[in-house]
């Protein structure tokens, strides 16, 4: 990542992450961009923070603005991407708890199914 301002970092840690969401090629990368994303975010924080408002770059609303909208967008192909993974780990994976008389903290009953 850039050694720029915490904002330069965010933007191009949320820049990683959409790369890494767009490319399924690893998997593990969305979850290690996702936590330098949070983490870019949380020192952002901590910078505007100690920062006087005259020190702040002079296009800082609007790109605070734009990474509010990429961060939105962000999150949205994240869930999308969690729901297709759900749907394709439902499809290959039986469930972990059959239940047959309803949901399984409200019943006890169950039907045994014998060896064999």
């Amino acid at each position: 990542m850039p050694v720029g301002t915490p904002l330069e970092r965010l933007e191009a840690a949320l820049a990683e992450l959409q790369a890494s969401i767009a490319s399924p090629s690893s998997p593990d990368g969305v979850s290690a961009h996702a936590q330098a994303v949070r983490a870019a975010m949380g020192a952002l924080a901590d910078w505007v923070a100690q920062t006087p408002a005259d020190a702040l770059p002079h296009d800082f609303a609007p790109r605070m603005q734009a990474l509010g909208a990429q961060l939105g967008s962000t999150r949205e192909q994240l869930a999308r991407v969690l729901a297709i993974t759900g749907q394709q780990a439902a499809s290959l994976l039986p469930p972990a708890d059959a239940v047959t008389y309803g949901p399984s903290s409200a019943s006890k009953a169950r039907i045994y199914r014998a060896p064999g």
